[in-house]
């Protein structure tokens, strides 16, 4: 579908996860299909991804400021943490992490103030003088950003700024903290006691947010948009915060190539099952080692994408992997998906109709796992509780257990019906136009 009326400039930006970054694309594709210009700024390692989704590309280094430049070298704001996570989630439960037992595990701890109004301190200055560079030249009608915290670019923004929530969107009900995988079904004394025993930067936070200090991440002044299925949402909660409005999925199905299984892997009895921890953990090689030596135990085939340190793995005959491997591309043609449940990886899976062993390390990745535990999507191992025999146990039961099965195909049949990729660039296109929420 195109819109008739006159074609919008729409700049797109997102945190340096991959998730964030695949979501925004997604978006970015519909106003695409509508005939909107659409632009995305980001570092060069996601030129062609954006472009392959028919979306012009601007280079963030081209905007950067003398004073303030951004760092060529840096590979990520999380790229080495997963390291002190992944000690830290095997020593503590969840409940433990969200009273400061350390490191990103710690009830998603991402946020905070800092120079030109927001944003993450002096690691995120020069991407934020960057980006508001570019919008004085680019001069959008609107501007998306996937954040996990506010940017100041956000707050001074010259045309109307929507938020992205590619995260699980619990944080915009009224019910268990954020990070702390808490159940809904849990009873409310134990949100507040996750909440009065969490660390004292989400404290403050809080506090600063009341007293009007700090813009919450969770405000959406014109519109919201999360990306989670409806079957997940939080409904049982009540309704969601002012003016955001669920997308069902942002898969690139553009991206969609064919896979051919491995001739180490093809002749082979067992199952298929996909092993993805995400871009971050997947670096850590200890982790990633801890999860191959346990399915050398399953009779079961496995994939798996290694991270960038997966040369220091040795994998035994059940197992082929490769540092980087096409995840869209895997997931349809294998039986289970082994996750650390970012939400990235969560839709894709359940869109593709695939259980899940979910193996959550931080954030909102905590809570996801528990709501695929909750509605009986798959299975959740924390990283605290983890054996080998604990992790071949769960594939097992998952692989023969035909309510999760029942469930997950339910789910994605009903994703691939949802009508909200038609609703969203409508909201965008009235926000854009109009400069007001499209609900009042």
């Amino acid at each position: 579908m195109v819109d008739t009326l006159k074609p919008l400039n729409v700049l797109i930006t997102a945190s340096r996860g991959i998730g964030h970054v695949n979501a925004s694309m997604g978006i970015g594709k519909l106003m695409v299909d509508r005939g909107h210009n659409v632009m995305f700024i980001h570092y060069p390692e996601h030129k062609s991804l954006a472009e392959n989704q028919g979306i012009k590309f601007i280079d963030i280094f081209d905007y950067q400021e003398a004073d303030d430049p951004l760092e060529k070298t840096h590979s990520g704001p999380f790229s080495d943490s997963s390291l002190e996570t992944f000690d830290n989630q095997k020593k503590y439960s969840p409940k433990d992490l969200m009273r400061g037992g350390g490191g990103r595990g710690r009830g998603g701890n991402r946020g905070g103030g800092g120079p030109r109004g927001g944003g993450r301190g002096p690691m995120f200055s020069g991407e934020n003088a960057a980006i508001e560079n570019a919008m004085k030249v680019i001069k959008p009608d609107v501007v998306l950003g996937d954040y996990r915290w506010v940017m100041g670019f956000m707050t001074k923004c010259p045309c109307p700024f929507i938020p992205v929530m590619s995260n699980g969107p619990v944080s915009l009900y009224n019910g268990p903290p954020i990070g702390s995988g808490l159940s809904v079904f849990d009873a409310p004394e134990k949100w507040a006691e996750a909440r009065e025993n969490g660390n004292d930067m989400m404290k403050e936070m809080a506090i600063r947010v009341a007293e009007g200090k700090l813009r919450s991440w969770t405000h959406a002044e014109y519109l919201g948009i999360y990306i989670f299925p409806e079957a997940l949402d939080y409904k049982e909660l009540g309704p969601v915060n002012k003016n955001w409005v669920r997308l069902d999925q942002s898969i690139r199905l553009p991206e969609l190539q064919d896979f051919e299984l491995p001739d180490k892997l093809k002749d082979k009895p067992g199952k298929l099952v996909y092993v993805s921890m995400g871009t971050n953990a997947s670096n850590d090689p200890t982790l990633i080692k801890m999860l191959v030596d346990a399915c050398a135990k399953s009779p079961n085939r496995f994939i798996f994408a290694l991270g960038r340190n997966g040369h220091m793995i040795q994998l035994p005959e059940n197992v082929w992997g490769d540092n980087y491997v096409k995840q869209l591309s895997i997931i349809p043609k294998v039986d289970l998906v082994i996750t650390h449940c970012g939400s990235n990886s969560l839709v894709e899976s359940l869109y593709f109709g695939k259980p899940m062993v979910a193996i959550p390390i931080f954030d909102d990745q905590l809570d996801n796992g528990q709501r695929v535990a909750d509605l009986k999507l798959g299975k959740k191992i924390n990283l605290s509780d983890f054996t080998d025999e604990k992790l071949v146990q769960a594939i097992d039961q998952v692989l023969g257990d035909q309510q999760i099965h029942d469930n997950v195909i339910k789910v994605s049949e009903e994703m691939k019906k949802s009508q909200s990729s038609d609703k969203i660039p409508v909201y965008i296109e009235y926000v854009a136009r109009n400069k007001k929420s499209p609900f009042e």
